[in-house]
């Protein structure tokens, strides 16, 4: 089946986890964003949850069972609860957000920004910025991604090149008991990096599959620029 949404032109969609994949968020420019559930094939529009900005674009977001992150201006980032879809809390990072995702168990939140740094916030109590890097090379990060599995995670720039993280399990207990957001700052360096692109990477995809370790990036800014590579 297809529908049209004529009041709102489509820049992003995604299925929702906290739904089982049964219905689809679909955002675009614009202060208020739609849910379609596939069973019934409605569509239920809901207004912006953006305390700071309710009149801002809601374009670019990302999903867990838990919340919906809506990426906002001046490094705002606003957490949503993904059942009920109100404004829980903003958390802010330097310079402009790019990009963020969810770990697997919607314990931690990664971002990435336009001065090339990754923040990682524990989501589990206070919202706090439990880690801060550099990620080496990079002048203005694009995405970032969490590999299906969770030990580590991707960090595309916009020279073309995709930097891999491992994590450890002293990662994955760390606690967010710091009053400084800004203190827990750390020189990662990247398990390999992928250069198989010269221009931004607009696209990541990482295979969910425990047999073949496959990721795909991409750029819209250069014909057929599309890249397979293991994980």
């Amino acid at each position: 089946s297809s529908a049209s949404i004529s009041s709102l032109p489509v820049r992003s969609c995604e299925f929702e986890p906290v739904s089982s994949a049964k219905s689809v968020l679909l955002a675009g420019r614009r202060p208020f964003y739609y849910v379609y559930d596939l069973s019934s094939q409605k569509y239920t529009r809901h207004p912006s949850p953006l305390r700071a900005s309710p009149k801002a674009s809601l374009e670019s977001f990302a999903l867990s069972k838990q919340y919906i992150a809506f990426l906002g201006n001046d490094g705002r980032i606003s957490l949503c609860c993904a059942r009920t879809r109100r404004w829980i809390r903003d958390v802010r990072i330097n310079g402009s957000v790019r990009s963020v995702c969810f770990s697997p168990n919607g314990n931690d939140m990664l971002a990435v920004g336009s001065e090339g740094e990754v923040y990682r916030f524990d989501l589990r109590k206070t919202f706090q910025c439990v880690e801060r890097h550099k990620d080496e090379g990079n002048l203005g990060g694009t995405l970032v991604r969490y590999t299906p599995n969770g030990t580590g995670y991707v960090v595309g720039s916009t020279s073309g090149v995709l930097n891999t993280y491992t994590l450890t399990d002293e990662d994955s207990t760390t606690s967010s008991s710091s009053s400084d957001d800004w203190t827990r700052r750390t020189d990662r360096t990247p398990t390999y990096s992928v250069m198989n692109l010269t221009t931004a990477i607009d696209h990541c995809a990482l295979s969910h599959s425990n047999k073949a370790g496959i990721g795909v990036i991409a750029s819209g800014r250069e014909r057929d620029a599309l890249r397979l590579f293991n994980i």
